[in-house]
């Protein structure tokens, strides 16, 4: 796996492209109220890190799932 994003886009940046990747499985997971904070946990910046940390522990607790496919959200 790499950690290095290679595009880098004068219209959409690759901190961009690395923030929607350390938060895709959030959008993707989490109930739609959570949006605004995870679009705020895109940021490289202190409070993005936080708001990203809170909701990686949310995210763990209550959307992710090893059971069956992956999907049961129990």
């Amino acid at each position: 796996m790499t950690t290095s994003i290679f595009l880098d886009l004068p219209t959409f940046p690759k901190e961009e492209i690395q923030g929607m990747k350390r938060t895709f499985s959030m959008y993707v997971r989490m109930p739609k109220k959570y949006w605004p904070d995870i679009e705020r946990a895109e940021k490289f910046d202190e409070e993005g890190n936080h708001i990203f940390n809170d909701l990686s522990t949310i995210f763990q607790e209550k959307y992710f799932s090893v059971k069956g496919d992956g999907f049961d959200l129990m």
